[in-house]
């Protein structure tokens, strides 16, 4: 049975040569003598024999390497050597349940393509320390394997990563990467077991640059779903599965602050049940994408996450001193246990964060919170939730916020639909916000934090019950030239209220307000001079349209 199992898998490989399914990676098969099977070299593939010799044999003595289906139980690691093929038809490697070794080592190789294999644990309990561990190699591809029950208890306390692919040296800034082009495809990696800080991801990428992740599923791991850490950069992260990551879903956190990472594309992944069993210390908090450290060039656009435990505290989030950073396009669902759809922190130095046409439902707290960012645009998202306290927030950033739909219907009277503490206002326009309760727009600047040319038009503030006020600005140094214009307030408020110290725009200069309800010290700005030289009107006396006085009388020119 196994030479004509041996015979008929030589005729197939010996005449065909394919595309791999949905990649634009060519697979040619071997010639005739271009390909052993390890049971040329004695390997028994029954689960019990020890096949490691055999299986090392077999990879060194030929190009291609075919396992046939089998159980190959191995006592060792396995080293695969350059410019080799190892395809898998129904096989499995594997190991007693608690063996501690990495199964596949691919260290300092190139030219190398394995396909089709099974990796674990010979119970189906856990073994190995990692299924695949690739350092230093150059042109890899894992495409179509099967990882699972990875990651035992040992006496070096860290354990556990599905695939980890590594370098010996870190990168420099003149471009030296440990492992690069390595494309991880089509593959299926489940119950990865990790202890210590660093283990217990799916995929790990460090030291590297051209890495593709594309079409696998992953289910159920320790940590990360794929954590990418230092020195890693030119990584694309597309269409996978990330299903039960006891921590994030995606986590981009280089350990060291001056390390090299960036261009990352993380693009129409599904994340679903993310932090979904917190580890180490009590009130962990976890993301469905996390972009922590310094970064530049990320592009996260068409995800799906899902958020499911109460450990969530935002779909997708950046920290620190971030720059470039596109999140467009992503749906972010918070099931009413998600603290923020997305948070953004990432200093004074980030600039180019743009924000643009992504739904975030269910949020708890927050549905776009930005805090201390250089320059940001939000733009075009839709944000609903039933007990969420604010929908968009920008606190110490330069701001456009634009042609978002916010609805809030919490009956909490800290609601806030569109927030903005003490940042430069470029452009605030063509938003709608609905809330049952609170704010619509709420705005606190003091001196020296607005920018000049600041712009407030064409908003619209509709009340779904008991909303307190449409419009709260407080200030007490306004640019002069800020304008407040063509601004929609629902009849349904109990009043239109314009706090204390606000200043807009008069369109003709020549009188006060004749309708309207205004708060003492509240400003009207002439665009023009009138006759007597007053730069515009104050409200002495609060009411409808309360008591006006010019004020700032300008010198005769």
């Amino acid at each position: 049975m196994r030479i004509k199992l041996h015979f008929t898998a030589f005729v197939l490989f010996n005449l065909s040569s394919f595309y791999l399914a949905g990649q634009n990676i060519k697979l040619t098969l071997p010639k005739s003598g271009d390909y052993v099977a390890p049971e040329t070299f004695g390997a028994k593939g029954d689960g019990i024999a020890d096949d490691r010799v055999a299986l090392q044999a077999a990879f060194n003595a030929a190009q291609t390497t075919i396992l046939l289906s089998g159980n190959y139980k191995i006592s060792g690691p396995l080293i695969v050597p350059s410019n080799k093929k190892i395809i898998g038809q129904q096989s499995t490697i594997t190991a007693p349940n608690r063996s501690f070794f990495d199964a596949i080592i691919i260290k300092g190789s190139k030219n190398i393509f394995i396909e089709g294999l099974t990796i674990k644990a010979n119970d189906g309990e856990n073994a190995f320390d990692k299924a695949i561990y690739i350092i230093d190699g150059k042109n890899i591809v894992i495409a179509n394997c099967t990882i699972s029950n990875i990651g035992v208890e040992s006496s070096k306390l860290e354990y556990g990563f599905g695939i980890l692919v590594s370098g010996s040296f870190k990168a420099s800034p003149s471009g030296n990467f440990g492992s690069e082009n390595i494309k991880i495809l089509n593959n299926t990696i489940s119950n990865i077991k990790g202890y210590g800080n660093a283990r217990g991801d799916f995929v790990c990428i460090q030291h590297s640059s051209q890495v593709i992740i594309e079409n696998n599923y992953f289910n159920k791991c320790s940590r990360q779903g794929i954590a990418i850490a230092d020195f890693a950069t030119d990584i694309k992260i597309s269409n996978n599965f990330i299903l039960n990551t006891y921590l994030d879903g995606i986590d981009i956190e280089p350990d060291s602050p001056k390390s090299i990472t960036g261009h990352i594309s993380i693009k129409n992944n599904t994340i679903r049940n993310f932090g979904c069993k917190p580890k180490f210390t009590i009130g962990i908090q976890s993301y469905g994408i996390d972009c922590h450290a310094n970064q530049s060039n990320i592009d996260i656009e068409g995800n799906q996450i899902f958020a499911s435990s109460d450990s969530s505290l935002a779909g997708i989030n950046c920290q620190s001193d971030s720059y470039y950073i596109r999140i467009v396009n992503n749906s972010i669902t918070g099931n009413n246990v998600l603290k923020k759809g997305i948070s953004l922190y990432s200093g004074s130095g980030a600039k180019s964060l743009i924000i643009a046409n992504n739904i975030i439902t269910g949020f708890k707290e927050y549905g776009i919170d930005s805090y201390k960012n250089g320059t940001i645009t939000i733009i075009g998202n839709q944000l609903e939730s039933t007990i969420g306290i604010i929908g968009i927030k920008s606190n110490e950033s330069e701001c456009i916020i634009s042609n978002n739909f916010i609805t809030i219907s919490s009956n909490s009277p800290n609601v806030l639909g569109l927030a903005v503490f003490q940042s430069g206002i470029k452009r605030i326009q063509n938003n709608v916000v609905k809330i049952n309760s609170g704010i619509a727009y709420q705005f606190v600047v003091s001196k020296g934090f607005y920018s000049t040319g600041s712009l407030f038009s064409d908003n619209s503030a509709i009340n779904l019950g008991k909303g307190k006020i449409a419009y709260s600005i407080e200030t007490a140094d306004f640019a002069p030239d800020f304008q407040f214009i063509n601004n929609y307030s629902d009849s349904s408020f109990p009043k239109k209220v314009l706090p204390e110290h606000f200043a807009i725009i008069s369109e003709n200069g020549i009188s006060p307000p004749s309708s309207g309800y205004y708060v003492k010290g509240s400003k009207i700005y002439n665009l023009i001079p009138i006759e007597n030289g007053y730069t515009g009107w104050i409200c002495i006396n609060s009411g409808s349209p309360g008591t006006w006085k010019p004020f700032g009388k300008i010198a005769p020119q």
